[in-house]
C-alpha cells in the first residue's frame, strides 16, 4: 500500500482505534535502519493504551528515545529532512537510524483538514 493510501484508509477507519488521544494528530512511522520485520512506513493514531486493536490493524509500541525536532512542509519533506540533518550536526548530536523516525501531521486549526506543517522527529544520540 502506498503511504497516501495508507493515510486514507487510516481516516476511514479512525473510529476502530480504543482510545486515541487526538484523532485529528496524525504520525508517519519509519526507521532508516530498520530490521525486516520493522521495514516499511506506518500511518498511525497515539492512543492511551494498545488495546482491542481492530482486525487489518496493528499496535506499535515505540520506546522513548532524544529527537530532534524540525517544522517542515509536507510538499517538500526532502528539503525538511535536509536542513534537520545539518541542524543535528550543528548541534554536535548524531542521528539514531535505527530507531524509529516520527512525523507529525496535524491540521493547523479547528477549521482546517489541510495539513500546513510537519513536525519532523529524528533520534538522536
Amino acid at each position: 500500500m502506498k503511504i497516501p493510501e495508507a493515510f486514507e484508509e487510516l481516516k476511514t477507519r479512525a473510529k476502530e482505534i480504543v482510545q486515541p488521544i487526538d484523532p485529528r494528530r496524525i504520525f508517519g512511522l519509519f526507521k532508516v535502519d530498520a530490521q525486516p520485520s520493522e521495514d516499511g512506513y506506518w500511518v498511525c493514531l497515539q492512543v492511551e493504551e494498545i488495546e482491542n486493536v481492530a482486525d487489518g490493524l496493528e499496535g506499535l509500541s515505540i520506546d522513548s528515545s532524544k529527537y530532534a525536532t524540525h517544522v517542515g512542509s509536507p510538499k517538500d519533506l526532502h528539503q525538511a529532512y535536509a536542513n534537520l540533518h545539518e541542524e543535528i550536526a550543528e548541534a554536535g548530536y548524531r542521528r539514531v537510524p535505527a530507531k524509529w523516525s516520527i512525523e507529525e501531521y496535524s491540521p493547523d486549526n479547528e477549521q482546517s483538514r489541510h495539513i500546513i506543517n510537519v513536525l519532523l522527529h529524528d533520534p538522536v544520540a
